[in-house]
């Protein structure tokens, strides 16, 4: 989960969204099974991190899940990963 301050608000600083948007940058398309519902897709950085959506149609949701290596064991059982809100994982 992210450590970066929030506005007194409660609403998160445009900074740190622009910050936020540029970390996942780094990530590039590695894997995707649309072969059935949910359908899943996965992302690879060059230091191993990597992170895989969940998107269920059925239900209309996207849920994500991320790790900082072992990517290969993670989309094999891609299935029984424990999937997050964007904000929970991130």
């Amino acid at each position: 989960m992210s450590t970066r301050p929030r506005s007194n608000e409660g609403q998160r600083h445009p900074t740190w969204e622009l910050v936020e948007i540029l970390e996942l940058q780094k990530y590039r398309f590695s894997d995707m099974d649309v072969s059935s519902d949910p359908m899943y897709v996965g992302y690879v950085d060059p230091d191993g991190a990597w992170y895989i959506m969940e998107f269920n149609n059925a239900s209309g949701t996207a849920r994500y899940v991320k790790g900082s290596s072992g990517y290969t064991t993670a989309w094999t059982n891609r299935a029984a990963q424990t999937y997050g809100y964007y904000n929970a994982v991130f």
